[in-house]
């Protein structure tokens, strides 16, 4: 700021002595010069200049106090913010993204499913999407190799209906399986997994179905991370919109693995589907 201030009157001083210059040259180019004139004009053009000044440094400093409160202002606001945001660090909250950056390539997803060595929970409105040709090979890949180990994985499928004779029929003719809904589609393809699964080893695999209204969030649940989407739920809109994503053993963490085995076990709200049936 100070640079400003001495700059402004550098030019101001500058002008001054321009205009200084010109009067003592018409001055002294008269063949009568008025040196009483010259005098009062050279201490009006210094008075003027003076004035001049320190209008230049209280403009300045004017300008200069309402930059210095912007600056005060946005330092306290980003500090707010990297308090918040270390909070939420320190809770266990890894990052919360857009769920679209983790669909940019489709290597996130894959690498949650990589990463869950000995334990496995989802819910949803359904998981048909971990069945596209994308994810399928994987998918059915890993719930196979932990459900062989002897591992858990927990399922809450969520839809508006249900018919296990749909998925039977499409079982025994396959032109009958475009009638699926997604909750059915996965179904049977989960189905398919237990039929490369020892029956003793089958129990492992828990699977679920509630009202598409008891489910108010994605949540995905592997070793180390736990994934949380809300849902917005109405009659025309049902997507999620971001993405939260958890250490496991800490309270948010455990605040949303409680919420997910109580579901279970309220029979009132999960109702346990038995895929073993007829296998």
């Amino acid at each position: 700021m100070k640079k400003k201030y001495i700059g402004g009157s550098a030019v101001l001083l500058i002008i001054s002595g321009i205009f200084l210059a010109i009067l003592i040259s018409n001055e002294l180019n008269k063949n009568e010069p008025d040196l009483s004139g010259l005098l009062l004009n050279i201490g009006l053009s210094v008075l003027c200049s003076m004035i001049a000044s320190v209008l230049y440094s209280m403009l300045q400093f004017a300008i200069s106090s309402d930059e210095q409160k912007n600056i005060v202002n946005r330092l306290n606001e980003i500090n707010e913010k990297l308090v918040i945001q270390n909070e939420l660090y320190d809770s266990g909250i890894v990052s919360i993204r857009k769920k679209s950056y983790y669909d940019r390539d489709g290597k996130f997803w894959k690498d949650i499913l990589a990463s869950s060595l000995d334990r496995f929970d989802l819910i949803g409105h359904s998981i048909s999407n971990w069945f596209d040709d994308e994810y399928k090979k994987l998918f059915v890949g890993k719930v196979t190799e932990l459900l062989k180990r002897g591992n858990s994985v927990r399922i809450i499928l969520s839809d508006e209906k249900l018919d296990i004779s749909k998925i039977k029929q499409a079982e025994r003719h396959e032109k009958y399986k475009g009638n699926l809904n997604k909750v059915e589609r996965t179904c049977y393809e989960l189905r398919m997994i237990l039929r490369n699964v020892p029956k003793n080893k089958r129990k492992k695999l828990r699977v679920f179905y509630t009202d598409l209204k008891q489910v108010s969030y994605m949540y995905i649940r592997t070793d180390h991370k736990c994934f949380i989407s809300p849902y917005i739920y109405s009659t025309t809109n049902s997507s999620n919109s971001f993405l939260l994503e958890l250490e496991t053993g800490v309270d948010y963490s455990r605040c949303f693995d409680n919420d997910f085995s109580e579901m279970i076990e309220n029979k009132s709200i999960c109702k346990p589907i038995n895929l073993e049936d007829d296998l």
